[in-house]
Formats: C-alpha cells, structure tokens, sequence
C-alpha cells in the first residue's frame, strides 16, 4: 500500500478546473437539449389544437370589418390588406386623426385597441415597424391595431 501514497505524493497537482468546467458545459449542453425537445413537444402539441375553422370565421371577421371600415371612411388604410397575415388582426390608419386620441375615444366607448405594431404597443412614439414598411410619418402616426379572438 505505501507504493501507492508514495506515487500520489510524486504526482503533480491536477487542474480540476478545466476538468470541471468541460462538465458543466456538458450539463448545458444535455440541459438545452432538453429543453429544446420539450419546447417542440409543447409545440407539436399545440398546434394539434389549432382549430382552422375559427381562424377562418375570425379572417373572415376581420376582413368584413375592414371592408366595412373602407366603406365609410374612404380615406381609412389597411396596412397589410391583401397580404398574407394572422386571421385575427386588423392595422388600419385614419388620416387626420392621432393614434393617441382615437384610443381615448374608444376605450372611453369599452372598445380596447392599441396604437402601432404590436412590438410597439405602450409607446407613445410610432412605430419603428411601421416605419421600416415605409408608411410615411402621417400614417404611422395614426395607425390603430384591433385584435379579436373568439368572443367576437
């Protein structure tokens, strides 16, 4: 037995460190894969649950509602309409009227909408979305964006 303490007393130190850190990295490693394959499974999961007929009652919705909208304010805009987009969101821009007190009024009516893209929503500035799909300043400054779901 002495030959073996005699040896570890001979023996350089080890960097445990490197050795530590590789395993820590490795748990990551084995960690974010889990991670990413229960995040799929979730995904997988929900849209199993998506029902296509309510996104097409709700497209349908909202497109009867923009064309309603064009119909008696001709000077309303729908930002995105004949573009591919969710069924369930209309971004519409009324000249001549600020963002900020359209809000007012509706929400005063119990109606809830929000002003700009949805990235932008709390902001009092316009949107920098709107702006990068070139709508000009007077648009982007009026722009509201009205979601629905299936209470509607």
């Amino acid at each position: 037995m002495s030959g073996l303490f005699d040896t570890m007393a001979t023996m350089e130190p080890i960097d445990i460190g490197l050795w530590v850190t590789g395993a820590m990295l490795l748990l990551v490693v084995i960690g974010v894969r889990v991670a990413f394959a229960a995040a799929i499974a979730g995904f997988m999961a929900a849209l199993r649950d998506i029902d296509f007929d309510e996104m097409d009652r709700l497209s349908a919705f909202h497109r009867a509602f923009e064309d309603d909208l064009r119909r008696r304010i001709p000077d309303a805009a729908v930002i995105g309409g004949g573009s591919p987009r969710l069924p369930n969101t209309s971004c519409i821009t009324l000249p001549g009227i600020a963002a900020e007190t359209s809000l007012i009024h509706l929400d005063l009516a119990g109606i809830a909408v929000s002003s700009g893209a949805a990235c932008s929503s709390g902001k009092v500035a316009p949107s920098h979305v709107l702006e990068a799909m070139g709508l000009a300043p007077d648009q982007t400054r009026t722009a509201l964006r009205i979601s629905s779901g299936w209470h509607n």
